[in-house]
Protein backbone atom coordinates (compact mmCIF):
# COMPACT_ATOMS: atom_id res chain seq x y z
CA UNK A 1 0.00 0.00 0.00
CA UNK A 2 3.17 1.93 -0.01
CA UNK A 3 2.64 5.27 -2.27
CA UNK A 4 -0.74 6.09 -1.32
CA UNK A 5 -1.31 8.81 2.20
CA UNK A 6 -1.42 7.55 4.81
CA UNK A 7 -4.78 8.43 6.12
CA UNK A 8 -5.86 6.22 3.22
CA UNK A 9 -3.65 3.18 4.37
CA UNK A 10 -5.15 3.14 7.48
CA UNK A 11 -8.46 3.28 6.13
CA UNK A 12 -7.87 0.10 3.92
CA UNK A 13 -6.47 -1.68 7.26
CA UNK A 14 -9.76 -0.72 8.98
CA UNK A 15 -11.89 -2.11 6.19
CA UNK A 16 -9.97 -5.42 6.10
CA UNK A 17 -9.54 -5.67 10.06
CA UNK A 18 -13.40 -5.28 10.12
CA UNK A 19 -14.03 -8.07 7.44
CA UNK A 20 -11.23 -10.46 9.41
CA UNK A 21 -13.35 -9.77 12.31
CA UNK A 22 -16.56 -10.80 10.43
CA UNK A 23 -15.11 -13.78 8.90
CA UNK A 24 -13.91 -15.37 12.89
CA UNK A 25 -17.66 -14.54 13.73
CA UNK A 26 -18.93 -16.27 11.45
CA UNK A 27 -16.55 -19.22 12.31
CA UNK A 28 -16.97 -19.14 15.87
CA UNK A 29 -20.80 -19.07 15.19
CA UNK A 30 -20.45 -22.59 13.52
CA UNK A 31 -18.69 -24.38 16.54
CA UNK A 32 -22.41 -23.48 18.52
CA UNK A 33 -24.47 -26.40 18.77
CA UNK A 34 -27.25 -26.11 16.18
CA UNK A 35 -25.79 -22.55 14.86
CA UNK A 36 -27.96 -19.62 13.71
CA UNK A 37 -26.85 -20.62 9.69
CA UNK A 38 -28.65 -17.13 8.60
CA UNK A 39 -26.39 -15.21 10.86
CA UNK A 40 -23.16 -17.33 9.96
CA UNK A 41 -24.04 -16.02 6.17
CA UNK A 42 -24.47 -12.68 7.19
CA UNK A 43 -21.41 -12.47 8.31
CA UNK A 44 -19.47 -14.55 5.79
CA UNK A 45 -21.61 -11.55 3.45
CA UNK A 46 -20.07 -8.81 5.12
CA UNK A 47 -16.59 -9.99 5.52
CA UNK A 48 -16.72 -9.96 1.73
CA UNK A 49 -18.51 -6.98 0.92
CA UNK A 50 -15.81 -5.06 3.44
CA UNK A 51 -12.72 -6.78 1.62
CA UNK A 52 -14.18 -5.64 -1.98
CA UNK A 53 -14.95 -2.66 -0.72
CA UNK A 54 -11.30 -2.18 0.87
CA UNK A 55 -9.87 -2.76 -2.54
CA UNK A 56 -12.08 -0.28 -4.00
CA UNK A 57 -11.08 2.29 -1.03
CA UNK A 58 -7.44 1.47 -1.53
CA UNK A 59 -7.56 2.39 -5.43
CA UNK A 60 -9.64 5.46 -5.09
CA UNK A 61 -12.75 4.18 -6.67
CA UNK A 62 -16.27 5.47 -5.69
CA UNK A 63 -19.03 3.26 -5.21
CA UNK A 64 -22.66 3.23 -4.14
CA UNK A 65 -23.89 2.02 -0.55
CA UNK A 66 -24.47 -1.53 -1.54
CA UNK A 67 -24.34 -5.02 -0.72
CA UNK A 68 -24.38 -6.38 -3.98
CA UNK A 69 -21.42 -8.48 -4.32
CA UNK A 70 -21.75 -8.97 -8.32
CA UNK A 71 -21.29 -5.01 -8.67
CA UNK A 72 -18.13 -5.08 -5.91
CA UNK A 73 -16.47 -7.51 -8.01
CA UNK A 74 -16.98 -5.66 -11.32
CA UNK A 75 -15.91 -2.67 -9.75
CA UNK A 76 -12.98 -4.24 -8.49
CA UNK A 77 -12.13 -6.17 -11.70
CA UNK A 78 -8.77 -4.43 -13.07
CA UNK A 79 -7.36 -4.16 -9.49
CA UNK A 80 -8.46 -7.65 -8.76
CA UNK A 81 -7.95 -9.93 -11.36
CA UNK A 82 -9.02 -13.15 -9.11
CA UNK A 83 -12.16 -11.49 -8.74
CA UNK A 84 -13.02 -13.18 -12.53
CA UNK A 85 -12.91 -16.71 -10.79
CA UNK A 86 -15.07 -15.83 -8.31
CA UNK A 87 -18.80 -15.64 -9.75
CA UNK A 88 -20.27 -18.37 -6.88
CA UNK A 89 -19.73 -14.94 -4.68
CA UNK A 90 -22.74 -13.44 -6.07
CA UNK A 91 -24.96 -15.43 -4.24
CA UNK A 92 -23.48 -14.06 -1.08
CA UNK A 93 -25.59 -10.60 -1.76
CA UNK A 94 -29.31 -11.95 -0.84
CA UNK A 95 -27.42 -13.16 3.04
CA UNK A 96 -26.47 -9.29 3.79
CA UNK A 97 -30.26 -8.39 3.26
CA UNK A 98 -32.62 -11.37 2.18
CA UNK A 99 -31.48 -13.79 4.53
CA UNK A 100 -31.72 -11.43 7.84
CA UNK A 101 -35.36 -11.13 7.12
CA UNK A 102 -38.01 -13.86 8.35
CA UNK A 103 -40.04 -15.17 5.32
CA UNK A 104 -38.32 -13.21 2.83
CA UNK A 105 -35.72 -15.66 1.40
CA UNK A 106 -35.29 -19.56 1.20
CA UNK A 107 -33.73 -20.58 4.84
CA UNK A 108 -29.86 -20.68 4.58
CA UNK A 109 -28.70 -24.54 5.51
CA UNK A 110 -25.87 -26.05 6.59
CA UNK A 111 -24.61 -26.67 3.02
CA UNK A 112 -25.08 -23.04 1.78
CA UNK A 113 -23.28 -21.79 4.52
CA UNK A 114 -20.42 -24.50 4.10
CA UNK A 115 -20.12 -23.10 0.57
CA UNK A 116 -19.80 -19.29 1.45
CA UNK A 117 -17.09 -20.16 3.90
CA UNK A 118 -15.39 -21.22 1.38
CA UNK A 119 -15.96 -18.31 -0.59
CA UNK A 120 -15.58 -15.49 1.83
CA UNK A 121 -12.40 -17.13 3.15
CA UNK A 122 -11.06 -17.10 -0.05
CA UNK A 123 -12.03 -13.35 -1.17
CA UNK A 124 -10.56 -11.87 2.75
CA UNK A 125 -8.03 -14.20 2.29
CA UNK A 126 -6.72 -13.14 -1.07
CA UNK A 127 -7.47 -9.08 -0.89
CA UNK A 128 -5.46 -9.31 2.19
CA UNK A 129 -2.59 -10.58 0.99
CA UNK A 130 -2.70 -8.54 -2.49
CA UNK A 131 -3.28 -5.15 -0.54
CA UNK A 132 -0.62 -5.94 1.90
CA UNK A 133 1.76 -6.09 -1.26
CA UNK A 134 1.26 -2.94 -3.12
Amino acid sequence: MSGRPEQLDETVRRWLAVAADDLRVARHTLEMPDPPYWLVAYHLQQAAEKSLKAVLIGHGIAFPLTHDIGLLLDLCGEHLPESRGWSGAVRLTNYGTQARYPGVAEKVGKSEVEEAVGIATEIVETVASRLGQE
